[in-house]
């Protein structure tokens, strides 16, 4: 069952057609080979060359670049989807881990359905699910009792911090946990014995976000995400002619400019029923559910109502 619906990932995210950034990628990778630093300023355009410029994705870039000098197109993808694919296998692992027992068929339909639905375009958001995903097992595992998870978020956001600038979704998921779990321990148990309970997992969060400091350029990388943050819930001239950065709920129909007939947009639509499933699930399971679990779902849910390009946040 497991090997049909990664098959069934593999086939439906074989496509670069539609892959715009894919160009840009390589060159900021080139760039950095050939000034032997990550660009300060605006480096493909000239009108804007004093534009100050973060990049924060050029340890995927530079990993791309390898992987496309030496084996073309094709093993991009196949690099891409792989990276893909441990997401998934990171997803049924906590699942595991959480439960004591293996994934079953509602999970496998879920998994495909975020495979039909979530786009398989060479981008550094498929290692930021990767990210994510090990971020929260971290993070799970040690409110288990296996403190080894808190000794590596440090190791998780280094890396991530430097592949991708949502990291900052990693900090928020950290903190949020951590300030939710306390909150109801301080209830259940007292202040004094809940931050005894919880202070080896309060020290590695707070190691993993000065590891955030491990990045070309330094605090300022701690800032930028605000920036991407203004441009996801404003409502720029960016947004409105920029598809995936509409609300999940847009544009699941338009008319064609030569009939008016309206045109199902079938990935968006599959998103939107996953995303309705997985909130009635929740739900459905609440007695199940955490607070610091119920605070992360609620914070991620508003990403996608917010730019349908972060609904894969949310379904991990």
């Amino acid at each position: 069952m497991w090997a049909c619906v990664f098959l069934a990932g593999a086939l439906l995210g074989w496509t670069w057609t539609f892959n715009e950034d894919l160009g840009f990628q390589l060159n900021a990778a080139r760039f950095f080979w050939e000034h032997g630093d990550v660009p300060r300023g605006e480096p493909f355009l000239d009108i804007y060359s004093s534009h100050h410029y973060v990049d924060l994705q050029w340890l995927w870039q530079l990993a791309l670049y390898a992987i496309y000098t030496i084996t073309g197109l094709e093993g991009a993808m196949v690099a891409n989807l792989l990276i893909q694919a441990l997401a998934g296998g990171i997803l049924l692992w906590r699942y595991r881990s959480n439960e004591g027992v293996s994934a079953g068929p509602v999970t496998a339909l879920l998994l495909l359905m975020f495979f039909i639905g979530s786009p398989g375009a060479i981008r550094p958001h498929s290692l930021s699910w990767v990210f994510l995903g090990l971020v929260l097992h971290c993070l799970e595992s040690a409110r288990r009792g296996d403190m080894r998870g808190a000794w590596l978020l440090p190791l998780c956001m280094a890396g991530w911090v430097n592949c991708h600038a949502l990291y900052s979704l990693g900090l928020i998921t950290i903190f949020l946990y951590l300030g939710t779990s306390l909150g109801a321990d301080s209830l259940r148990y007292g202040i004094g014995v809940a931050w005894k309970r919880g202070k080896t997992l309060w020290a590695g969060g707070i190691v993993a976000a000065l590891a955030c400091l491990l990045n070309p350029y330094g605090w300022e990388a701690l800032f930028f995400p605000l920036q991407q943050a203004q441009l996801i819930f404003s409502n720029s001239m960016v947004k409105e002619v920029v598809d995936e950065l509409q609300p999940l709920w847009a544009g699941s129909f338009w008319d064609t400019p030569w009939g008016g007939f309206p045109v199902i947009h079938v990935k968006k639509i599959m998103m939107n029923v996953l995303f309705i499933a997985l909130v009635l699930g929740g739900w459905w399971g609440r007695s199940k559910i955490p607070l610091s679990a119920w605070a992360i779902g609620a914070a991620f849910a508003v990403l996608p109502l917010a730019a349908s390009k972060n609904f894969g946040y949310f379904f991990f």
